[in-house]
């Protein structure tokens, strides 16, 4: 069988197995998307390894300094979350007030990157590991967060496996 073909058949299956997942299961917005593509991303490889490859020059120079596609990308997705987070009316207020020591964690970690060896690289993880969060804030404030749940894993483990 040629790659092609093989390919083809695999994004054909998985296709269908969307198809059948949001047929079995209606009811969770459109939105769950975001927590879905982010957690496929954070479970692989950067996206750049998608479509370069995993040469070891590109692994040992992008380490610390990152690239500008998954950057640009996972920001496009932390936006999307606040915008989802904030057309569902999320009221930070009470979050923060309920999770006092989230909110104690996430300063002790903002005050860690003081004293990195590599203050900006960790900066950048420090957003990513608020993402983790934002993602999850979108989950949960779903009408049905057990079923949202249970979807993004599925969708994931669609692609991913």
């Amino acid at each position: 069988m040629s790659p092609s073909l093989a390919t083809l058949l695999c994004v054909g299956f998985i296709a269908w197995l969307f198809y059948r997942d949001w047929r079995r299961s209606p009811g969770t917005s459109i939105g769950l998307w975001i927590p879905t593509i982010w957690v496929g991303i954070m479970a692989s490889k950067p996206v750049l390894y998608w479509f370069i490859g995993n040469s070891t020059e590109l692994q040992f120079d992008t380490y610390l300094d990152g690239n500008a596609t998954d950057r640009n990308i996972l920001l496009a997705l932390l936006c999307l979350a606040l915008i989802t987070l904030v057309k569902r009316g999320f009221s930070w207020g009470t979050f923060v007030s309920n999770n006092r020591l989230l909110l104690l964690f996430y300063l002790y970690l903002a005050a860690s990157m003081l004293w990195a060896e590599y203050p900006f690289v960790a900066f950048k993880r420090y957003i990513k590991d608020i993402g983790n969060v934002l993602m999850l804030l979108v989950i949960l404030t779903e009408k049905q967060p057990v079923e949202a749940i249970r979807r993004v894993f599925v969708r994931c483990a669609y692609v991913l496996v």
